[in-house]
């Protein structure tokens, strides 16, 4: 393993492990570590898109704002791709996330029944927020090839 990969690796988990602290202090533990999982969902939806398309994508980093942090997933040779493997990589963050937003609803259901509204209101947060925010605009505008 290269020093760079050794480098993104310790960012992505430094910056997440922010993100954690500072959410933790305002809100629920439980929403908290979702809202975390989730976020990770989404960055690693990116990557991985990008990763099986060769285009070299560096690990997800987070910028840690209360309340709604900010994940970045950079990617190389995005410029040089297709439009049909953009419009998947801009599709697949938001789809991993609401799958795994999904899983964990089904999960608080079983496990934390208290904490259910949250993780309900996360779903629906990142359904509409990225498809009516930044990814969706991206991705709208691109389906209007």
């Amino acid at each position: 393993m290269s020093k760079l990969k050794i480098k993104q690796i310790f960012i992505m988990f430094a910056s997440a492990a922010a993100v954690a602290a500072i959410n933790y202090s305002l809100f629920d533990p439980y929403y908290a570590a979702f809202m975390l999982l989730i976020l990770i969902a989404h960055e690693l939806g990116h990557y991985t898109i990008a990763k099986i398309n060769k285009l070299n994508p560096d690990l997800p980093y987070f910028i840690p704002l209360p309340v709604f942090s900010i994940g970045i997933t950079h990617i190389k040779k995005l410029n040089l791709s297709s439009k049909f493997i953009h419009k998947s990589i801009l599709f697949y963050g938001p789809f991993t996330a609401f799958i795994a937003s999904i899983y964990l609803l089904l999960l608080s259901f079983i496990f934390l029944p208290s904490s259910t509204l949250s993780i309900l209101i996360l779903c629906a947060f990142e359904l509409f927020f990225n498809y009516f925010g930044s990814d969706g605009k991206k991705y709208r505008a691109l389906n209007k090839i």
